[in-house]
């Protein structure tokens, strides 16, 4: 990893390898590391505000978890990541190093999941949550990031200059983003900075 972990992505991970530990397996997977994401309030917060059977979903997941953990031979558990989890936090440090960040936060370990293939950690979240990945993920980083905000002085909104000119993200009424993948991807890359993380869209509607 070239970057620092932040907080929650390290609790995650702890929490990670405590279900690895408990459960006798050598190997710490995507699925922990998610387990791991909704042991925490705020993305279990966000996740059932924005999703549905989250409470029986999770009862799911360990027990997915659960059986396909590969126990450790007698005397022999040593704690390694499979190879969906070491793409997963190599994806995750690649994104944070594309943003320009300083650290891997949850956005982006959550983004790389989304990213993974054959994974049921990309599943589960896409099975559970009522709204698309890319909208989810536009949801977390913003979260985060005012939590990070919390605290510091900020001048209201109506009276920043910029809002004479554009309307915020937060802003739907009146406003549609439709056929602009490309640049939803560079917002989303943006969004997840720690800094010069202010996506405009210039143009009209569409």
């Amino acid at each position: 990893m070239k970057h620092r972990l932040s907080g929650g992505v390290q609790r995650a991970l702890n929490k990670a390898a405590g279900i690895a530990g408990d459960l006798k397996t050598n190997y710490v997977t995507p699925e922990m590391i998610l387990e791991g994401l909704l042991s925490q309030s705020r993305f279990r917060a966000l996740v059932k505000e924005h999703g549905k059977g989250i409470d029986k979903g999770r009862k799911e997941l360990i027990d997915y978890i659960k059986g396909n953990a590969e126990p450790a031979s007698e005397g022999d558990q040593h704690l390694e990541m499979t190879f969906q989890m070491v793409e997963l936090m190599e994806s995750a440090d690649n994104t944070v190093t594309n943003a320009g960040a300083t650290e891997v936060d949850v956005p982006h370990v959550v983004n790389a999941m989304f990213q993974l293939e054959e994974s049921y950690a990309a599943y589960w979240l896409s099975k559970h949550l009522t709204v698309l990945p890319s909208e989810f993920l536009s949801i977390v980083s913003s979260a985060y990031q005012t939590e990070q905000l919390a605290g510091k002085e900020e001048t209201a909104e109506d009276e920043k200059p910029w809002t004479r000119y554009c309307r915020p993200l937060e802003d739907k009424d009146g406003w549609k983003l439709v056929g602009r993948e490309a640049e939803i991807s560079r917002a989303l890359l943006v969004l997840c900075r720690k800094a010069k993380c202010n996506p405009v869209f210039v143009g009209e509607h569409g």
